[in-house]
């Protein structure tokens, strides 16, 4: 049946198998047509057309509300919208220094509440402002994914600091950035592998740019063992008054046999036990010791490239 409520000559529907409607409280109970306990409808093509509308034309209330919308179920929806552009549209129309919100949302009962939560293939929540904040966060603010800033951060913080999630990078250090350690040493240098030439023990250096904050995880030698010998590297601290501490330590292994052979191995070996791991640029220096033997039979170690692993909390 299809009827026309008018409800003191103020607001006109037309209206679906309407149910009881209560003068005090203006409720319509009973269900329209898709579900609806009240269906409202606008077929005007210009202006603003507005299907359903609410005025709480009392001014003393803090509390008082044009639409209120409530679901009794664990998963349902208290205010739903749909549209081809905007599905809920907010106003905040207080001027001068008041405070007001186009939208707001509280999440206080449950453990996870959500104020307002928002998803989409482009922006889940999407704020804009003219000279204020598009999105402002009061306490912490979490993000669980990637942070793309197309604009500057202000790193002069009001109130707390910017903790960053701690992510792993490297610094490679190739065979070309090795020197040796003494005059004289013979010694050829392609930039992919640095080969002793002459001499028992040759000791090769190399600086070591590490970020400032950064940990260091590990440390990888990646080498050619022509040698009955075993060649060594190690990273060292060295502070200002030329004092140095050893941070980590590998070797190689399994060169030619003993009376010559030609046989070798290339491979690489790490150190994870990263003493004194933390880098501090202020007060220390960073670099790499090398030492490629040579044995009596005139086979070399060689060297090809170091790997440091480190992690860091903080832009760099």
């Amino acid at each position: 049946m299809k009827n026309k409520i008018t409800i003191a000559g103020l607001i006109s529907l037309s209206l679906f198998s309407v149910g009881i409607l209560n003068a005090a409280n203006g409720i319509a109970v009973n269900t329209f047509q898709d579900g609806a306990a009240v269906r409202g409808e606008n077929t005007k093509d210009d202006g603003s057309p507005v299907g359903v509308y609410g005025l709480a034309s009392d001014t003393g209330s803090i509390t008082s509300a044009g639409v209120e919308g409530r679901s009794m179920s664990p998963f349902g929806v208290g205010v739903r919208g749909s549209s081809p552009a905007v599905g809920v549209y907010g106003e905040g129309q207080a001027s001068g220094s008041a405070e007001s919100w186009g939208v707001f949302g509280r999440g206080i009962n449950s453990d996870k509440g959500i104020g307002v939560q928002g998803e989409g293939k482009l922006f889940g929540v999407k704020g804009e402002s003219t000279n204020g904040w598009g999105v402002y966060s009061k306490g912490n603010a979490l993000v669980d994914g990637n942070l793309s800033v197309l604009g500057t951060i202000d790193g002069n913080l009001d109130v707390g600091t910017v903790q960053w999630r701690a992510v792993t990078s490297f610094v490679a250090v190739p065979a070309a950035a090795f020197q040796p350690a003494a005059d004289g040493v013979l010694f050829q240098n392609d930039g992919v592998t640095l080969t002793p030439k002459s001499g028992a023990g040759n000791n090769y250096v190399a600086g070591v740019h590490l970020p400032h904050g950064a940990t260091v995880r590990k440390m990888t030698f990646y080498w050619t063992d022509k040698s009955n010998l075993d060649g060594t590297l190690s990273l060292f601290r060295i502070d200002f008054d030329g004092t140095e501490t050893n941070m980590a330590y590998v070797q190689t292994s399994g060169g030619g046999a003993s009376g010559g052979g030609g046989s070798f191995v290339t491979a690489s070996s790490f150190d994870d036990s990263i003493n004194l791991p933390v880098v501090d640029n202020s007060q220390f220096g960073y670099y790499l010791w090398a030492y490629l033997p040579i044995d009596s039979n005139g086979d070399p170690v060689e060297l090809h490239a170091v790997v440091i692993e480190y992690t860091i909390d903080k832009p760099y």
